[in-house]
């Protein structure tokens, strides 16, 4: 006969004997310690010779106590509809989170009601069921509060988040060293917001990738490319430099935030040249392939060498018609009519430009007009245009010996934009990059192609 006692919540069992027959099992020794929960007495046996599981806290046993009848015992609690209701959710708050509650509750529940069989089957397979219902419950709540994103982040990468806030600062930074602009239009701002989400997202996959790689920027490549930067856009001297720091002031940025953006694309830049470096060339036989292919592409297309007047609204435009028409010469027209202070000066010529070159509606109808010919008025986002056709260059085929080297080099570089592609794929699905609904980009699996997801150009 065993006598079990419970001590500081530990189940003891001492004095076990076994039958002369039956061999020691130590897979019923487990199964006990899983049953006969050390927060719960294990009751008395019933009728049925069901063992009853009490809902008291465990006390300390004597034997005197043990195999006394439960006169009053507490009735079984049918599992039924109010269940049912209950693992479905009070149809409050998120249905996911209403559901999981509702199945732990009626886990609970059951448990307090359940009778768990004597025999050794029967124990197996309680233990097992149980185990099976605490997971299923236990995951599905694990899943929705690790996957759910706290108030006030933009997103979470591998498992560090960036606050609204982090990515504003973000923002004022690309303001002050690349001219980047927020949009006005509501739409567009909500757009532009979600992609730079995801730019910043990958820009911080790239980070961690370069670290690992060992890529460190010194301070002094960061200072030189800044000052390159502040002599080119804001002139020579001590002034220059001073007019820079008021300029980042201006969009609350700072010189030191700046220095680390720089450092980050410069890094980018060389981890780029890491994971591409063995890329093979292309070979002759490639590059032959590849002419053959593309020989309609790499024609040289019919480029037109244009004039245009733009104004404000299509009213304006017609005046500006009707005056050229008159016999008004269309550069005199330009320099006192043009709202375009690029080439109103220059009489409204804009260059030799092919039609890819320009929005559709004005390509359209620049090439469909003759040499000489005034065309228009026609709207771009620029405004209403009157154009000129001023000269005509027709279209040449492509020339393989010519283009033999530039097209070995575009087929290096394109070899090398999947096999980057291919590692940062790798590096954001080893992100798990989760987005908050407002910051989710339209296609978060699309891929940049460039060393940067944010900048159009690394500084090196």
């Amino acid at each position: 006969m065993a006598s079990t006692t419970y001590q500081n919540g530990i189940r003891n069992v001492t004095g076990e004997t076994t039958d002369e027959n039956e061999p020691t099992d130590p897979t019923r020794d487990l199964l006990d310690g899983v049953v006969d929960d050390p927060g719960e007495e294990t009751g008395p046996a019933d009728a049925d010779g069901q063992t009853v599981v009490s809902e008291e806290p465990a006390t300390a046993m004597d034997a005197s106590q043990q195999g006394v009848p439960d006169e009053a015992g507490e009735p079984e609690r049918a599992v039924g509809a109010a269940d049912e209701a209950d693992a479905i959710g009070d149809g409050t708050g998120d249905g996911k989170a209403d559901r999981v509650r509702g199945l732990l509750r009626r886990a609970r529940t059951g448990l307090r009601a359940v009778r768990l069989p004597a025999s050794r089957r029967g124990k197996i397979v309680a233990a097992l069921a149980l185990v099976l219902v605490l997971g299923l419950t236990g995951g599905s709540l694990t899943w929705w509060l690790t996957w759910r994103l706290p108030d006030g982040v933009a997103y979470r990468a591998a498992g560090q988040d960036v606050t609204v806030e982090d990515l504003d600062h973000q923002m004022d930074t690309l303001t002050a060293l690349y001219g980047m602009q927020k949009p006005e239009d509501p739409a567009a701002l909500d757009t532009f917001r979600r992609d730079f989400a995801k730019a910043s997202a990958v820009g911080g996959v790239i980070d961690r990738a370069a670290a690992a790689q060992g890529i460190v920027i010194a301070d002094k490549a960061a200072q030189d490319f800044l000052s390159r930067y502040v002599d080119q856009y804001f002139g020579a001297g001590d002034g220059a430099r001073q007019r820079f720091v008021t300029a980042l002031g201006t969009v609350g940025t700072s010189e030191p935030a700046v220095l680390a953006e720089i450092r980050r694309q410069m890094a980018a830049s060389r981890l780029f040249e890491t994971v591409t470096k063995d890329v093979p060339a292309a070979t002759d036989a490639d590059v032959d392939a590849a002419f053959t292919e593309r020989k309609e592409a790499l024609a040289t297309p019919e480029t037109r060498t244009l004039g245009n007047i733009v104004v404000a609204d299509e009213a304006t435009a017609q005046q500006v018609l009707a005056e050229i028409q008159g016999g008004r010469p269309f550069a005199d027209v330009a320099r006192t009519r043009s709202a375009d202070a690029s080439s109103r000066d220059a009489g409204g010529a804009i260059g030799t430009l092919a039609a890819t070159q320009l929005e559709k509606p004005y390509a359209d109808a620049a090439f469909g007009a003759g040499q000489g010919a005034v065309f228009g008025p026609v709207r771009t986002q620029s405004g209403w245009n009157v154009g000129v056709v001023t000269a005509i260059q027709a279209s040449t085929p492509a020339d393989p010996a010519r283009l033999h080297e530039p097209l070995r080099q575009q087929l290096l570089l394109e070899r090398q934009g999947q096999r980057w592609r291919d590692f940062l794929g790798g590096e954001l699905a080893a992100a798990d990059v989760r987005y908050a609904d407002d910051y989710q980009p339209a296609d978060s699996a699309a891929l940049p192609s460039t060393p940067t997801g944010i900048t159009p150009g690394a500084p090196r």
